[in-house]
């Protein structure tokens, strides 16, 4: 599973590579940073998170001046994920990666999700800062294949990983915006396929 899952991660990095490219990218102007994107950009998660994810509040702390672009896929099943990438200085990174993957019920999403919980919680040597909050649980990534945060999670059918590439905490402190960035996000989600699933 950890082959397969790291071969999609790698490809996803390259597709989210390609599209910020091909794409017209957007440039944060205008955001405080502490009510959400800018217009423009907040739009554009709406749309490419196909109503998923609820921008306002949504602080990732970029800077104005930073180049972004949303790209988003999802199915007739609910099924897909969306891409949101930056680009400052030739430098790049996805400040949110998020997909959703249909499983075979309800029991398979949770079993899933807690045997990707339980690799991190136990892979001190990779992961750092973990934390479980029963529908999700969280850690930093530093490997070779990845430095961001991660989280993984179910709802319904559904298994949900969060992907948000940046630099390791060095302070326990320093764990509490990109934790809430996450709970914003997964709650999010969440609320978004109880309500589809009613």
């Amino acid at each position: 599973m950890r082959s397969r899952h790291l071969q999609r991660r790698l490809w996803k990095g390259a597709l989210a590579f390609t599209t910020a490219l091909a794409a017209g990218l957007l440039t944060a102007c205008g955001g405080d940073g502490d009510e959400g994107p800018p217009d423009e950009v907040a739009e554009a998660v709406e749309k490419q998170c196909a109503g998923r994810i609820d921008p306002d509040g949504l602080d990732m702390g970029l800077a104005d001046d930073v180049k972004q672009t949303l790209d988003g896929r999802w199915e007739g099943d609910g099924a897909g994920g969306c891409v949101w990438s930056a680009q400052e200085d030739g430098r790049f990174w996805t400040p949110l990666d998020l997909d959703v993957i249909h499983l075979k019920g309800q029991a398979k999403a949770e079993k899933d999700f807690r045997i990707f919980c339980d690799r991190m919680r136990d892979d001190t040597r990779y992961h750092a800062g973990y934390i479980d909050k029963g529908t999700y649980c969280a850690a930093y990534e530093d490997s070779g294949a990845l430095r961001a945060h991660v989280a993984y999670g179910s709802v319904g059918p559904y298994r949900v990983e969060l992907t948000m590439s940046g630099e390791k905490p060095w302070k326990e402190k320093y764990y509490k915006a990109p934790r809430e960035r996450i709970a914003h996000i997964m709650d999010d989600v969440r609320a978004y396929y109880e309500k589809r699933g009613r």
